[in-house]
């Protein structure tokens, strides 16, 4: 049952701003809903009603988990990998998945399964960097730090974004070179795109730089690796990237019509001009259903990945919001922010719509801020 925070009906109710979020809410406790919601004595800083429109469904694939289990627990993983990266909160809850099956039941006896046992402290000897982007993914990686990986160091997470990220690592990667084509080899499989056996001396005579192990979903953007393999770069600069994928992303089939329905709400009228009334659904529309009021006033929706952008645009495009987003007589309603460049740069390139706000960093606080500073400019 969502929280009353979290439906489109409340927005009707409540006098604060709506602020539609895509994504689901975080638990037990969720950041943007704390940031928004609680009233501060600052009068520049508003409180918003935070209603929250998950937009994706994400699943964990069991045959990458199991190969993950394998990676972790080889003796030889250190010597196929320099690091791992983690951009996601999805990658970070897939490398948990497998970090907690490690750990024994309560009940168990770990003396009484050695192999168990070792692999416990062979994880917990590891001892490389975390790359990820944003406080989230890097609060969400910290608690999997502190409690499996005591030896491991959380890095990049200021850098807000991959293209960043990127040359973060490219400046700050350091880790023995790749053993040759005459070093002992391997035996444990490597994922996508791993080259064991191959020679790795380039023509200057140094080696290059142990891979990065680098969890993703289905659907991704290659920025990271393209920049770590850049042409550009000399060739014993270059960091080969082994992708592994460890969840498929899905856009939930009803996200549209939930989008349209809540900017209805929030709103006070239907694209067909006639009000809202309780009930979202035919089902609930067939008993009787009380005529709610309805609040007049700016709606703000936050996207915080590009799947987010076509499905919206397409809902402002159909009618919502969309005679005063297209410089129309009435005074604009719906204003749009983004977590970050990336996703202002699909909106506007790939599918032409102007974002009003992009936050600095990709937090409450960098959304909030960003959120503010325009309606002060905007008086």
């Amino acid at each position: 049952m969502p929280s009353p925070a979290t439906t489109p009906m409340n927005a009707c109710e409540s006098s604060a701003p709506p602020i539609i979020l895509f994504k689901t809410p975080s638990t037990p406790s969720d950041a943007y809903k704390t940031y928004f919601s609680t009233p501060t004595p600052s009068p520049s800083k508003p409180t918003f009603n935070p209603i929250f429109l998950p937009l994706l469904q994400h699943t964990l694939l069991p045959p990458a988990l199991s190969q993950l289990h394998t990676l972790l627990t080889s003796p030889t993983f250190t010597k196929k990998y320099g690091g791992i990266i983690l951009t996601s909160q999805r990658a970070v809850e897939a490398l948990g998945s497998v970090l907690t099956s490690l750990q024994p039941p309560p009940s168990a006896n770990c003396h009484s399964n050695p192999d168990s046992l070792e692999n416990i402290n062979r994880v917990r000897e590891l001892e490389l960097p975390l790359y990820t982007v944003g406080p989230a993914t890097s609060r969400a990686l910290g608690v999997l730090q502190e409690k499996y990986l005591p030896r491991c160091r959380i890095e990049g997470q200021e850098t807000g974004k991959g293209a960043n990220l990127a040359q973060y690592i490219l400046k700050h990667y350091s880790c023995p070179p790749m053993p040759t084509k005459d070093a002992t080899p391997t035996t444990d499989a490597p994922p996508k795109d791993a080259a064991d056996g191959e020679d790795h001396t380039v023509s200057n005579g140094q080696t290059q730089r142990l891979p990065l192990l680098f969890l993703v979903g289905e659907t991704r953007r290659d920025i990271i690796p393209v920049s770590l393999m850049s042409e550009g770069l000399p060739p014993e600069e270059r960091i080969r990237v082994h992708e592994l994928v460890v969840y498929e992303t899905q856009l939930m089939e009803d996200f549209r019509e939930r989008l349209s329905r809540t900017l209805c709400h929030c709103g006070g009228e239907s694209e067909d001009g006639e009000k809202v009334v309780e009930g979202s659904t035919d089902n609930e529309r067939e008993g009787e259903v009380a005529q709610r009021k309805v609040r007049k006033g700016p709606v703000w929706v936050v996207v915080f990945s590009p799947a987010g952008c076509r499905e919206l645009v397409k809902v402002l495009r159909a009618g919502q919001g969309k005679e005063e987003n297209k410089g129309g007589k009435g005074e604009k309603r719906v204003f749009v922010a983004t977590i970050g460049p990336t996703t202002r740069d699909v909106m506007v390139e790939e599918h032409g719509w102007e974002v009003d706000v992009c936050a600095e960093k990709p937090s409450p606080e960098g959304l909030g801020e960003g959120i503010e500073r325009f309606m002060q400019e905007r008086g």
